[in-house]
């Protein structure tokens, strides 16, 4: 099991965390998908985070967060968890801009719901920060199957208007699949983290401890 995250225990990374910071903010980036990938243990999930931080205190900023594991909740490896993601999705997007439409109307389409999010977000919020989707996890979907419908249905279609940038933490052993995501997909590397920061982290780990 991942360690749950905790911003007191997070160390170096700085440049990194400022590339997608600064990658975010590009009006016209040459690519709107970054994979932050790397084995096993590097630090991906607490690196991404980490950034959220960084993002999220930016005004008016959406990020979408969520976790294609079968243990996350909602589960989007089903339909009924997508939909109940996508609720909360359009509840916080009305938050920020009264043109989002608000309510989930369930005889719609997955695909349309996204559709009509994006180009709301795209062309009636125009004021806002670009919207970021934050796919974590995604080696730890059910299986090949769900992770191809995910791209076609979900991360596909959110990038449908030039507004929007995905980022997607993987193991280099999965790729993406869908040809209009790899197609503006760049990556990030991660390696683990350097001998004087894994060193600063338990420091910083053992001062919390009782003594």
């Amino acid at each position: 099991m991942i360690e749950r995250y905790d911003s007191n225990f997070f160390v170096g990374r700085t440049a990194i965390v400022e590339k997608i910071n600064d990658w975010v903010n590009d009006p016209k980036p040459r690519y709107r998908v970054l994979s932050i990938v790397g084995p096993l243990g590097t630090g991906k999930s607490w690196l991404i985070a980490k950034a959220c931080e960084v993002l999220e205190k930016q005004k008016g900023r959406l990020v979408f967060k969520t976790n294609l594991s079968r243990e996350a909740s909602p589960n989007l490896n089903t339909e009924a968890g997508l939909r109940q993601w996508l609720k909360d999705i359009l509840r916080r997007s009305h938050e920020q801009c009264s043109a989002i439409t608000e309510h989930l109307d369930t005889s719609i389409s997955i695909e349309s719901v996204i559709d009509r999010l994006v180009e709301e977000l795209c062309h009636q919020c125009q004021s806002l920060p670009s919207p970021i989707l934050i796919v974590d996890g995604f080696e730890e979907a059910e299986n090949d199957k769900i992770r191809d419908m995910l791209e076609e249905r979900v991360f596909g279609r959110f990038l449908s208007r030039e507004c929007t940038r995905l980022i997607i933490v993987r193991s280099n052993n999965y790729a993406l699949s869908n040809n209009f995501l790899r197609w503006t997909e760049t990556r990030e590397w991660l390696d683990v983290l350097e001998e004087n920061e894994g060193k600063s982290q338990l420091e910083k780990r053992s001062s919390t401890l009782p003594t």
